[in-house]
């Protein structure tokens, strides 16, 4: 029953050190000071594997794709754009064959890898709202890209309505309360500033 928990925190963990609250519920069972019983413990968890398998079904069909066809000129590394002509367990690889590691591959370039393969694809519209979805938690989680990620998420509803409960467990709340949370993280220093020169 940990096994899953304890991969989607790791993960998250590793690709973004603010950490986010379902990591501190999962330390909180860890430590028994809450049960399995604790809705929302349970409630934080299960929305940590829902973005961790997300995630996960996204770089899978980026692989797919790219195995397929080349994405032309999305990467911008090494000095200029270049192709990525294909893509295996291992990691990507950059025109003129150049290998780079799924680990290593820079958000930015992920980013990009992403928007060419799924808006292109022609696969089922349910399929695709998944992807959208996926995409809209990569950049929310991975890129830090609010606005794109509402867009993501707008497109995966729009196709598929019956996604908008998922998407505010994996996104963190309706679309006003992701806005209002990039804000006041935003505003935070300038509040603390604020605070310590009123004291």
């Amino acid at each position: 029953l940990l096994a899953p928990a304890r991969a989607a925190v790791s993960e998250q963990q590793r690709v973004n050190g603010s950490a986010y609250r379902f990591v501190e519920a999962a330390q909180v069972l860890k430590e028994g000071k809450a049960s399995w019983q604790d809705p929302e413990a349970l409630a934080l968890i299960e929305a940590a594997i829902l973005r961790y398998e997300l995630l996960g079904r996204l770089r899978a069909f980026v692989q797919t794709e790219l195995t397929h066809a080349a994405a032309k000129g999305v990467w911008v590394a090494f000095g200029g754009q270049a192709d990525v002509t294909d893509a295996s367990d291992e990691g990507v690889t950059v025109a003129p064959g150049r290998i780079v590691a799924w680990a290593k591959v820079p958000p930015d370039q992920m980013l990009r890898l992403v928007t060419a393969t799924v808006s292109r694809s022609t696969a089922d519209t349910n399929t695709k709202s998944l992807l959208f979805l996926a995409s809209a938690v990569f950049c929310k989680e991975i890129s830090g890209g609010v606005d794109l990620a509402l867009k993501f998420r707008e497109r995966a509803v729009s196709l598929n309505s019956t996604l908008l409960s998922l998407s505010e467990r994996v996104l963190g709340g309706t679309p006003d309360v992701i806005l209002a949370q990039s804000r006041i993280q935003a505003i935070r220093p300038e509040l603390a500033r604020l605070a310590a020169a009123a004291a």
